[in-house]
Parts: structure tokens; C-alpha cells; sequence
């Protein structure tokens, strides 16, 4: 999946970019690939299937797809501190062996897809290991040695200008039973250093939850709703971008303990603090999984390092929570409050923001001075936050004509993406990452 950030067209844009890309593709046609696994992640025996799917165009045609499978198993790191070596709440791989998956085209097709699957075997783990996983409300009676997974994706094209290649990014992620003290990946860029993307981890509600695969049910559900997901308008700026997304589960330990206003209270088990605390610090933006045990979401707001409890409990397999809400579309409007610092563009919410590119504004000239500084399109006014009932004297930014149109940070039940400063802003954070550094 390409890197390369499309602004949209409320921002400038440069022409020589474009002439570029359009160059490039008159000589070596256009050729896409991407490379996915499913399901996300599971701690029990399962197989799981690293998906590469490509589209030629401009009258190229695909050869053939290599899938690299690099595993081995997963253990703590070894870090040096002033008191010594300790263990990483980052995994290592152990004992690791390559895999070249081929899949060849000899009809040229202009779309293809190459499949790899993966089994995860029930393997019996080392007493330390097997000991400190027997508090997790879990069965546990066999268990698939913890295994790292990496794998990356590349497609031959030919065009009547000949031979061109174009590979993926790498993505690691974990597979079977981990210890407690260990990030568990699920979609980690482990060659790149993790200031360059967006670290974000997901944790079970421990009184939520009967089994940690249960939990994991959810954390495929929501997950692949928000970044694998380029059929709805909420989910396409993140589908788009994952690749400056790292994203982790968490063990059990945590558990809700309800909200404090507009701030949530994770509380620690004193048995699993040791193990957790590494892990939480690491993050950019944690979320606690609440499977309906308080019926309440609510988030911190920070940049970054914030924390939501969700309750992504579906109703009667409408795919939506109690409140109407798609898991995924939660999770993305709650992320903008944890990550990207983002205040809520309804009255009654969180109505201040603390990123110095904000979304929310305390007076109209300074919502204009931004717009002024983003370049943002003259189809656009600032107006003070409203749901029709209710005024508050805080602005945020709308399209009109014909708005003004509801934002991401302002409706969560509409399928629509973040728009104006919103957008500007999560775009801006993405050049960072791309730069090497998301949060400074």
C-alpha cells in the first residue's frame, strides 16, 4: 500500500507532484498492491491467511505476486538499564524461518490475488510462561507457542515498456498465547522505529470478557472497520494511511471503573501493574474494551497519549451498540479525542481541544485564523457549535453550501469522514510520521 498522503481538495496542492505520478505511470503503467492477514489476531489454534491483492492499469498486466513469510517464535527482548538487563515490553522473535509464497499469472490479468495460509499449532509452552497465564479467565489447555509474524507482498507487472516491481511495507503481527508482560502486534511496522507512527493498543475489560479470544472477536470487528474499511466515509482516512498506524492488544488486567466526566477511570489489577504499566507507556492512545458491563464510552483528551473505555457491545447483531453506534465509527471518533487531542463539535461533549491544530475554537476569529493559515477553501465558515436546540459559544469550522455538513468529531452514527480542520490536522500528523516523528 502506497505511502504518499492525498490532501484533499480544501487544501493546495502542487502541480509538480502530480506531473510526477502522472510521468511515472505513462512509463511503467499503474500498478497497486496491498497485503492483509485475517483474522487480525487470535491466541487460540487457528489459520490465518496473509491476503496480496493487485490492480495493474495503463495497459500493464500482472506476472506474478510474491508473499515473504518471515516467523519465529516470540519472547521478551533483552534491554539494558542502569540496573541492569531487563525484559522489553516489545517482543523479539526467536528461531526464525523465510517462506517465499509464489503465485504466477500466466494470463496477464489486470487484477489478482495471492493467498498464503499460516496454521498456528496448540504447543505446549514453558512452565514460566504457562504459570502466568493460568490467571487469565481463559481455558487454557493447549496453547499455540507465541509466534511473531512478518510478511510483506510484491507484484511483477509488465507493460510494452517492460518489467516493473512494486512491494509493500512490512507488517508483523502475533499469533498464540502470550505472556502477560509482552505487547501482543497486530499490525506493526517492526523495522521502523515507533516514534515514526502512531502506537495505539487495545485492552479487555477484565470483568467484561470470559476469554481473551472473545475480547480479540471484538478487536478484529473494530479494527478492521476502521483501517481496513475503504467502503465507508468515516473509516477511508484511516484505510487509506495505516500505514502510519501501529496497532497492539494488550493482556487482561485493566477493568473500567465507570467515567469521571469526560475522563476514564482504568483501574489495575495490584497482581498484573508490574506487567501493564510498560506496555501503557509505549502507547499513543489506549482503549478499554467494555463489552456492555457499564453501557458508557468516554474518552480523556490528549496529544497523545490519552485513554477511551468503549462499550462496543452489539445489539441483537445489528452491528451497532446500544447508543446506535458502529464499533468502528466509535473507535475512530474516540481516537480523535486520545491521539489527535480533538474536541467533541456537539454541545454537552468535551468542547476544547488540546492540539496546537485544533478542531474547536473558544472565539470565531481565531476559528478564521486558522482557516486563513490551512488554506482552507472559501466554501467554508466558521459557526458556533450547534445540534438545533442548543448554542454554545464555542466554533468549529462547516461546508456550506449546502451545510452545514456534520463532522466526524460531531456525529457518530451517519456514515461521514472527518472534514476542514479535523482532517487538516490528522493529514498534518501523518506527514510527521512520514518525516519521522508523529508527536514533537
Amino acid at each position: 500500500m502506497m505511502n504518499r498522503l492525498q490532501f484533499p481538495s480544501l487544501f493546495r496542492q502542487t502541480s509538480g507532484w502530480l506531473l510526477y505520478i502522472l510521468l511515472s505511470s505513462m512509463l511503467t503503467g499503474c500498478v497497486s498492491i496491498e497485503a492483509v492477514h485475517d483474522p487480525l489476531y487470535r491466541a487460540s489454534a487457528h489459520t490465518s491467511t496473509i491476503i496480496a491483492s493487485a490492480s495493474a492499469s495503463l495497459g500493464g498486466s500482472i506476472r506474478r505476486i510474491e508473499i515473504t513469510v518471515t516467523e519465529g517464535r516470540a519472547d521478551y527482548c533483552k534491554i539494558r538499564t542502569l540496573n541492569g538487563v531487563a525484559p522489553s515490553a516489545i517482543p523479539c522473535r526467536e528461531n526464525a524461518s523465510r517462506v517465499i509464497h509464489t503465485c504466477e499469472f500466466p494470463d496477464s490479468p489486470k487484477d489478482a490475488i495471492c493467498k498464503y495460509p499460516l496454521d498456528t499449532h496448540p504447543t505446549p509452552l514453558p512452565g514460566s510462561i504457562r504459570d502466568a497465564l493460568v490467571h487469565e479467565p481463559s481455558s487454557f489447555h493447549t496453547h499455540p507457542e507465541p509466534k511473531l509474524v512478518t510478511y510483506s507482498a510484491m507484484v511483477e507487472t509488465s507493460s510494452g515498456l517492460g518489467i516493473s516491481y512494486e512491494s509493500t511495507d512490512e507488517i508483523t503481527y502475533a499469533a498464540g498465547d502470550y505472556p502477560p508482560g509482552l505487547a501482543r502486534p497486530i499490525w506493526w511496522h517492526k523495522e521502523k522505529n515507533l516514534d515514526s507512527k502512531i502506537d495505539i493498543a487495545l485492552f479487555p475489560d477484565h470483568l467484561s470478557y470470559g476469554s481473551y479470544d472473545f475480547f480479540l472477536l471484538d478487536v478484529d470487528t473494530v479494527l478492521k472497520g476502521a483501517f481496513l474499511n475503504a467502503g465507508q466515509s468515516f473509516s477511508k482516512l484511516y484505510t487509506q494511511n495505516r500505514n502510519f498506524v501501529n496497532l497492539w492488544a494488550g493482556p487482561f488486567g485493566i477493568f473500567s471503573n465507570g467515567c469521571n466526566g469526560f475522563d476514564p477511570v482504568p483501574q489495575y489489577r495490584n497482581t498484573d501493574i508490574q506487567a501493564l504499566i510498560p506496555i501503557v507507556a509505549l502507547m499513543d492512545g489506549k482503549a478499554l474494551f467494555d463489552r456492555g458491563r457499564n453501557n458508557i464510552t468516554c474518552s480523556n483528551i490528549e496529544n497523545p497519549g490519552g485513554w477511551a473505555v468503549m462499550d462496543v457491545a452489539v445489539v441483537n447483531n445489528s452491528g451497532r451498540t446500544k447508543a446506535g453506534y458502529e464499533p468502528a465509527h466509535l473507535f475512530i471518533h474516540e481516537s480523535g479525542h486520545f491521539v489527535h487531542g480533538f474536541g467533541d463539535e456537539y454541545p454537552g461533549g468535551g468542547n476544547y481541544a488540546k492540539n496546537l491544530c485544533a478542531n474547536v475554537f473558544s472565539t470565531k476569529s481565531l476559528c478564521e485564523i486558522a482557516g486563513s493559515n490551512r488554506g482552507m477553501s472559501a466554501n467554508t465558515s466558521c459557526e458556533r457549535i450547534t445540534n438545533g436546540a442548543n448554542t454554545i459559544d464555542v466554533w468549529h469550522r462547516v461546508i456550506t453550501p449546502p451545510g452545514p455538513l456534520d463532522d466526524l468529531m460531531d456525529n457518530k452514527i451517519q456514515d461521514i469522514d472527518w472534514l476542514t480542520d479535523c482532517r487538516y490536522c490528522v493529514l498534518e500528523t501523518f506527514t510527521k510520521c512520514e518525516a519521522g516523528t508523529c508527536f514533537q
